[in-house]
């Protein structure tokens, strides 16, 4: 179902004036391109093929569709809409890429590029300069192809001994999986935080040993963090297993859950982060066009991934793991189904420059439980 995070909006103008009306629709047949394009970013592929090699050119296909799944071109086509597809270097740079609509296709364009430098790329589909669709590449080193000589004889490389591997990756490209807990101390008074602070429920147990000042916890976000905070370099993995119980149904797009990562600083604002500038996130909750209970990840008002994650009834339940890969040195928060070790999402452009703290927040305790476990990876 079409899910939109971003009002349209509507403008008309209008004049007053004998015979005028004539005259401008006359001038505008002249003068003016009729154009419109409709491209739905989740509906949306980009198909590299080969990999990109350092100043040699390659042609990729570029699928666009609307929320229907359809075609994006209405009235004048491609030829005459407003649309730019940037390529830009790990410099920065940005060079504008030949394009044209595929042989026979209504939706697929063939897009030419040539790398000019080694390193992480970015492709960005901008219409009326704002970016529909993105999608980093890897640039690899020209390779050196052979001539008409006879090939040289291989020499045996020599016998290398065995070297024990330490138990913990030295490279810096290794995926380190930190030990992640909940801070009780921080966690909102109506929920509860297990004594191991692996788990998170929605409801307050009423365990708390020590007594914690309430003005020292979390108090709009009915939620927790983690305990300590995750920041450039590095490449960082943990997993999160979600239960959902419906106690009686839910309506008018209730929240049920919210997983994510945020800067300290904006924890606790409001009743979620989604929104904030330095938080990115993914919200379980009633969706009414599906009457169910929807995931969505969205950011800057553009959503990337919808899903129906159980009936919105009494007695529905779902289980399920999701993984998460902050990757520092490129700015991308990934989602993955853990268990089948699929990719659901990639969220782009994430600041690491200072520490991000996961958090989880459960929402409407009297229709819906939720428990939120750290697992061991």
């Amino acid at each position: 179902q079409f899910f939109d995070k971003e009002p349209h909006e509507m403008a008309t103008f209008g004049f007053h004036a004998k015979g005028l009306v004539s005259e401008i629709q006359s001038k505008v047949a002249e003068m003016a391109n009729i154009w419109s394009v409709s491209a739905f970013p989740p509906n949306c592929k980009v198909e590299f093929g080969d990999d990109l090699e350092e100043n040699k050119a390659a042609t990729f296909i570029v699928k666009l569709k609307d929320f229907q799944k359809k075609g994006p071109f209405k009235d004048g086509g491609l030829d005459v809409t407003d649309m730019k597809i940037i390529i830009k270097d790990p410099k920065g740079a940005e060079t504008e890429c030949a394009r044209k609509m595929k042989k026979g296709s209504t939706d697929e364009l063939e897009v030419t590029v040539k790398p000019t430098m080694t390193g992480r790329h970015s492709l960005e589909i901008r219409v009326l300069d704002r970016v529909v669709v993105s999608k980093d590449f890897e640039s690899k080193p020209a390779v050196v192809r052979g001539s008409r000589k006879e090939p040289s004889p291989q020499k045996t490389p020599p016998v290398r001994r065995e070297v024990p591997k330490p138990e913990q990756p030295a490279t810096p490209l290794g995926i380190q999986k930190p030990d992640m807990t909940f801070d009780r101390d921080k966690a909102h008074k109506d929920v509860s935080i297990s004594a191991d602070g692996k788990v998170f429920k929605n409801i307050s147990a009423g365990d708390q040993t020590e007594p914690v000042p309430s003005n020292s916890r979390l108090q709009k976000y009915k939620g927790a963090l983690c305990a300590k905070g995750i920041k450039y370099p590095g490449r960082y993995y943990y997993a999160i297993k979600m239960e959902i119980k419906v106690k009686k149904p839910l309506d008018k797009s209730n929240l049920v859950y919210e997983l994510g990562i945020a800067r300290k600083s904006v924890i606790g604002k409001n009743l979620v982060v989604e929104g904030e500038k330095f938080a990115w996130s993914m919200i379980g909750a009633h969706h009414v066009d599906c009457d169910a209970i929807c995931l969505h990840i969205a950011h800057n008002n553009h959503l990337l991934y919808h899903e129906v994650l159980t009936k919105n009834e009494t007695g529905s339940t779902m289980e399920r793991v999701f993984g998460f890969l902050l990757d520092t040195e490129f700015g991308q928060w990934k989602v993955f189904d853990h268990k089948i070790e699929k990719e659901i999402c990639v969220v782009e452009s994430v600041d690491c420059s200072e520490f991000l703290y996961p958090v989880v927040a459960g929402y409407n305790p009297n229709s819906v439980e939720v428990t939120a476990t750290f697992m061991d990876v």
